[in-house]
């Protein structure tokens, strides 16, 4: 679990920190910037724990059931819960990414991606999370 220190910083330091954390971010031109840099900057476990948070959150706005997300993307039903807690009281930048993305029809892509996958592990097709997952996505059409 990632630590940080108990010393404060000054609050304009810390500002400074982020301008130039968000800047670095910003200042790369497409996915293998951005993908590089995070690589420098995160390990793989925080990669991971980001990209599922993202993706809970899309999930979400596409009001999909947290029994259908657990079994997606192996998650907690807190972590869910923490994700969902924060997007009613927050949100927005997880809105505006979906609707940049829909626009350009990768969180689609993505997310059949992760159902072909799910019904390939998935031990038969007679078990519960295989027909409570193909059940969801025939109801609605994701993103």
């Amino acid at each position: 679990m990632a630590q940080i220190s108990k010393l404060q910083l000054r609050k304009e330091i810390e500002q400074r920190m982020y301008d130039v954390f968000f800047e670095s971010l910003a200042s790369q031109k497409n996915k293998d910037g951005i993908e590089k840099l995070l690589d420098d900057l995160l390990t793989p476990t925080e990669k991971v724990m980001l990209a599922k948070r993202l993706a809970i959150a899309l999930l979400l706005l596409q009001n999909y059931q947290y029994r259908t997300i657990i079994d997606f993307l192996k998650v907690s039903f807190s972590t869910i819960h923490r994700v969902s807690l924060w997007l009613k009281t927050e949100g927005a930048g997880f809105r505006e990414t979906l609707k940049t993305m829909e626009k350009k029809d990768r969180f689609r892509k993505m997310l059949e991606q992760i159902a072909d996958f799910y019904t390939k592990i998935t031990p038969s097709p007679y078990s519960s999370p295989y027909h409570r997952a193909k059940k969801e996505l025939s109801k609605k059409t994701p993103f």
